[in-house]
């Protein structure tokens, strides 16, 4: 019994760690964008409208090749995963270079912003109130 919960615990390990990789889930994302037409056949239409044949025999006749099922997807896989930093250091680039755009407009707007008739009095009963403690001091 025990050692039975040991393998499953080591099954479910490996499960979770292949799951989570990185190089999976892009291999899994380009499998599925370059065989959609598979999943959606076996889904999405019924085998009378394919005429004489299966739905298996179709697939196996029309999407069976090594491009669709292998050489694609791998590399779909390879372009993810060396292509995709860059085009995200590049947005996140960008972004940062928008909001220092942004940051910079608010503050050239606010320096050459006219104060409100209460901000100055209130400016100078502040500056009036340090000038006395200086004095006095």
């Amino acid at each position: 019994m025990n050692m039975e919960k040991e393998w499953r615990k080591s099954i479910n390990s490996v499960l979770h760690e292949r799951m989570t990789s990185p190089l999976f889930g892009s291999f899994a994302l380009s499998w599925l964008i370059w065989n959609w037409r598979i999943i959606y056949l076996t889904f999405f239409i019924s085998e009378y409208r394919l005429g004489s044949i299966t739905r298996i025999e179709y697939i196996l006749e029309h999407y069976s090749d090594n491009l669709h099922l292998l050489w694609g997807p791998i590399l779909s896989t390879i372009g993810l995963i060396l292509i995709y930093p860059g085009i995200s250091s590049g947005a996140y680039w960008i972004n940062l270079q928008y909001k220092r755009l942004k940051r910079s407009i608010k503050q050239k707007i606010e320096k050459e912003q006219l104060l409100t008739i209460e901000e100055s009095i209130e400016i100078r009963n502040s500056l009036t109130s340090s000038e006395e403690r200086f004095a006095n001091s």
